[in-house]
């Protein structure tokens, strides 16, 4: 399955907490309109804490998730560092990585959160191009933090 676009959520703040909270709201919005979400943490330990933000990042909000490998019938799943399989795949793939990812063409979507710095707007470039490359027309979001 082809991709149907990729999005870039362009943040003015340049913080890891609030790109992470970020990164929780386009997984809500996923999910209140009932797609499975891949949603894709840096390393294990950044999947352990996107684990907890997803409980506690918005009051009375529910995202039910699991870890990759603990819940397969879990509409949100984090992975950590590596990207999921086509056999587990979500339809919406948030990705938190800075390198562009072969592995997600096999997603409806792509979300890329990028922070305001320097350093993450230069490899937010480059991912944008990667997916123009490969045919996609990549669609860009200014967030207010």
């Amino acid at each position: 399955m082809s991709s149907d676009g990729v999005d870039f959520y362009l943040l003015e703040a340049d913080s890891d907490a609030a790109i992470d909270r970020l990164a929780c709201r386009v997984v809500e919005k996923a999910y209140a309109a009932g797609h499975r979400i891949s949603l894709l943490a840096r390393d294990p330990a950044h999947g352990e804490a996107l684990d907890d933000l997803l409980w506690t990042y918005a009051q009375g909000s529910f995202i039910p998730h699991a870890r990759a490998g603990t819940d397969g019938n879990s509409p949100v799943v984090i992975h950590a560092g590596v990207p999921p399989s086509p056999q587990v795949a979500g339809e919406v793939l948030v990705t938190l990585l800075d390198e562009p990812l072969p592995e997600a063409f096999h997603h409806l979507r792509i979300a890329d959160m990028i922070g305001a710095g320097d350093a993450r707007r230069q490899l937010a470039r480059r991912r944008f191009r990667y997916y123009r490359e490969h045919g996609m027309e990549p669609r860009t979001h200014r967030i207010q933090a």
